[in-house]
């Protein structure tokens, strides 16, 4: 839930603490790569949003279909975690 809110406006943070705590044996490493997942798609969908709602339809159009991509490709990645 922390990496969803905290991959809502950047995902720099969010990923170099995964990046320590795993490192330093504070988190195990699925835990980390799913938390850094779960930012990324966060962040990819605030920004899908945003493009979404300023820019015209084919924009639109353009984004929400790449967007749909990533997301399955993001879910299918984590169930290989």
């Amino acid at each position: 839930m922390v990496a969803a809110l905290a991959g809502t406006s950047d995902v720099d943070a969010i990923t170099l603490s995964m990046a320590t705590l795993a490192r330093d044996g504070g988190a195990v490493l699925h835990t980390a790569a799913l938390s850094v997942l779960i930012a990324v798609l966060s962040n990819t969908l605030v920004k899908c949003g945003i493009a979404s709602a300023l820019g015209g339809r084919q924009l639109r159009r353009y984004t929400l279909m790449l967007t749909a991509a990533v997301v399955a490709l993001s879910l299918a990645a984590a169930t290989a975690l």
